[in-house]
């Protein structure tokens, strides 16, 4: 058998970095290292890049709903008792049920917009249970309003 020879040198070449180290200068002449930002690459190669979208509604829209409905039944039970200890019942039927009314469509109109936002995400399954909770709470709201009208 015929061995060959070893080659007689080997040349090992450094790791390629995305971004090279700058050097930056502070105000008292010192150099500072900063390290690079890497954004939208992946970190291993078949990784996907975290995108992040924006658009997350605000939670003042959830927060307002909850407290209309606190509000309108506070108010509903605890405001209009006149003196005796009577109530007024178109008034108690009108904060009650159309206060909630509100109150639930703010929260579904919260739901739906999260709902957006995750899809937008990649959220499929959270969506749709968003979107799914926000009916919900529109159909319950308008069920509320119809009380009123139809004095039950």
């Amino acid at each position: 058998m015929v061995q060959d020879k070893p080659p007689e040198a080997i040349t090992l070449q450094p790791a390629n970095q995305p971004n090279p180290i700058r050097q930056t200068n502070t105000f008292s002449g010192q150099v500072q290292q900063v390290a690079p930002m890497i954004s939208g690459q992946a970190t291993m190669p078949g990784q996907q890049p975290l995108v992040v979208s924006s658009g997350k509604p605000s939670p003042s829209l959830l927060l307002g709903g909850f407290l209309t409905m606190i509000g309108s039944i506070a108010v509903a039970f605890f405001g209009f008792f006149d003196s005796i200890g009577n109530i007024d019942e178109e008034m108690f039927c009108c904060l009650l049920c159309n206060g909630n009314a509100i109150g639930l469509g703010m929260m579904s109109v919260y739901s739906f917009r999260y709902g957006i936002w995750e899809s937008n995400s990649g959220k499929q399954g959270s969506a749709i249970m968003s979107y799914t909770v926000g009916a919900i709470a529109l159909l319950f709201g308008g069920f509320l309003s119809t009380l009123f009208f139809i004095n039950i």
